[in-house]
């Protein structure tokens, strides 16, 4: 009796938990655009954000512009890269790799809500920064562990040992991300109202995040990567996903890292030779990682690798040629 009272409260439990998280979130980005209010997100899990935007983006009409990547180029909005804020959205999530930008361009893609250009940060060479997507959440995400590990294909280009080490990923993944799931933080954001705010540290219109930006210079240094995190033969795979989608212009950008350091070491310049290779061989634009001039009057750097909005912006516009007007 007592087994079967908790098997049957185990149940309703998780039966709660699964509704609560299906349910229909506010729009917050649709509600700054009304207010001119940012949002305070932060309460938020990174999946909570992928849908969140992804969500935005199935709700509106294809913007012109998406900026993908991590919170190094979260900060990025419509001022800093020059472009109307109807026809930008930054899709970035913090703490995401490129692996999350990838699955999120694929699912708006596959709803025909992909940005007609796509610029995508890869996290600079120098960090190996390469985790696997935490979104879309189960069981839709079983489709990326098959992809990695059980697909013929994966099972015939890559090697035994490269596979038991992406089921390793996975599992952590699926792990974090179910103590996630299961917090009372994720539960309290998910019930409570958003917050507007103005000041910083929010969610504005165009799914950029507002920060306190440094108006101090501050000694900056960068420790280089001790061994290697980006397999190759996955970041192959990751380009031929971008490449398939093609229903957008895709851009793929190192992100730059601050003045008077560079990611010159062995394994950043292994990491990026085989990363361009897999560019050319799939017809994608990669760019590496530009020389950065620190502007004399600032903002300045934070650290090593998170650049001042309005200066990445302006590199962005560069790289995006200019923003065609709708048709």
């Amino acid at each position: 009796m007592f087994l079967r009272t908790f098997f049957l409260a185990v149940a309703l439990l998780v039966a709660a938990l699964m509704a609560i998280y299906r349910v229909d979130l506010s729009d917050p980005f649709e509600e700054t655009a009304a207010d001119g209010q940012c949002r305070t997100l932060d309460m938020f899990t990174s999946q909570d954000i992928a849908e969140i935007k992804h969500e935005h983006a199935a709700a509106h009409e294809r913007f012109d512009l998406g900026l993908f990547g991590s919170s190094r180029v979260l900060m990025v909005g419509s001022s800093d890269i020059e472009s109307q804020p109807s026809r930008f959205f930054n899709f970035a999530v913090g703490g995401m790799s490129l692996r999350q930008s990838v699955a999120l361009l694929e699912s708006l893609a596959a709803a025909k809500r992909a940005p007609r250009q796509a610029l995508i940060g890869f996290d600079n060479m120098a960090t190996q920064f390469y985790g696997n997507a935490e979104w879309p959440p189960m069981p839709e995400r079983l489709v990326h562990v098959y992809r990695d590990l059980i697909e013929p294909e994966a099972r015939q280009t890559l090697g035994l040992n490269a596979r038991i080490r992406m089921a390793w990923r996975h599992m952590w993944t699926i792990w974090q991300t179910a103590k996630q799931s299961l917090g009372t933080r994720r539960l309290r954001a998910r019930m409570s109202e958003i917050n507007s705010n103005n000041e910083t540290d929010c969610y504005r219109a165009d799914g950029s995040r507002k920060v306190r930006e440094s108006l101090v210079p501050t000694k900056i240094t960068l420790t280089p990567p001790a061994k290697q995190s980006v397999p190759p033969g996955y970041l192959d795979n990751d380009m031929a996903r971008l490449a398939a989608i093609g229903d957008s212009e895709i851009i793929v950008f190192e992100t730059p890292l601050a003045p008077g350091l560079v990611s010159a070491g062995s394994i950043s310049a292994a990491t990026r030779a085989a990363w361009l290779t897999a560019c050319a061989a799939h017809g994608l634009t990669c760019v590496p990682a530009p020389v950065t001039v620190q502007s004399e009057s600032g903002p300045y750097w934070s650290d090593a690798s998170h650049s001042p909005a309005a200066a990445l912006g302006r590199y962005l516009a560069g790289l995006s040629g200019g923003i065609a007007p709708k048709q």
